[in-house]
């Protein structure tokens, strides 16, 4: 039980040294970027989302076809699922519980319109699609996925004896709709701070978000961590997907790039 608790305080530290951390290390990052990389031209930064759209979608070609052959656990989501239980210590089975229910579906269909009422209050209409096609995307692929696969859910006669969970395991619908809904909101939010520092520091504690939602269906014991990385490359292809039609949607006529504020980034002493 003690080795538990420091498990979790260890953890805690660790996320927040790397808030405290994440401004300089983008600063070293940023000084070893080339310039052309750094003014985020759409020409560059539309062919690099596709890529990591094609390499997220080849990992996630591979982890569904091997799910599919094997339904049941690997090592690694039994060697997950047993840190799990292992780790089911008060208070925080009820606070990973509440990270999870932040994405369940009544949740995130909640927040998509929320955030659709916003862009066009705010004048943005022109990402509408792109949220839209990112979001449907993700969903209509996940679900598909999960009835090709077919893998069954964990055992939760120990877990969560009343919960019924009637639809399959892999991938997890949370973890890719959360990176869907959550991650392009979030990031359509950092495209509109003028200040690099706050993007960094917004955008680190966005990941650790998305993070703590797959994390907590591991935990809940309601999918394997497998499903939870099928979820996160499902979010991935479709974020890729739907960023790059929004930098595409919002390039201007004479050819200047409707990007983030710029900022004058110096070093830390």
């Amino acid at each position: 039980m003690i080795l538990g608790y420091v498990f979790f305080a260890v953890l805690i530290a660790a996320l927040a040294a790397g808030g405290v951390y994440a401004w300089p290390a983008w600063l070293r990052l940023y000084a070893r970027t080339p310039k052309a990389l750094r003014r985020g031209s759409s020409r560059l930064t539309i062919p690099a989302l596709a890529c990591c759209a094609v390499a997220a979608a080849l990992l996630l070609a591979l982890l569904t076809a091997a799910a599919h052959r094997h339904p049941g656990p690997f090592q690694l989501d039994a060697a997950a699922s047993a840190m799990a239980a292992w780790l089911q210590l008060k208070p925080f089975p009820a606070v990973f519980a509440a990270i999870t229910h932040m994405a369940n579906g009544s949740t995130l269909l909640a927040v998509a319109v929320v955030g659709v009422l916003l862009i066009a209050a705010l004048a943005r209409q022109v990402v509408l699609w792109p949220f839209m096609m990112t979001v449907l995307g993700s969903q209509i692929t996940t679900w598909l996925l999960k009835y090709w696969v077919a893998r069954p859910r964990p055992d939760l006669s120990e877990v969560a004896p009343l919960l019924m969970v009637v639809s399959p395991s892999f991938p997890s619908a949370h973890a890719a709709g959360s990176l869907s809904v959550y991650g392009f909101l979030g990031l359509l939010a950092l495209w509109e701070l003028s200040s690099a520092r706050v993007r960094v520091m917004a955008g680190y504690w966005l990941l650790v978000f998305l993070a703590l939602i797959g994390a907590s269906r591991v935990y809940v014991g309601v999918h394997f961590a497998t499903d939870v990385l099928g979820g996160w490359l499902t979010g991935v292809v479709w974020l890729c997907l739907g960023t790059a039609a929004q930098v595409y949607a919002r390039r201007k006529p004479e050819g200047r790039e409707d990007g983030p504020p710029e900022e004058q980034i110096v070093e830390c002493e």
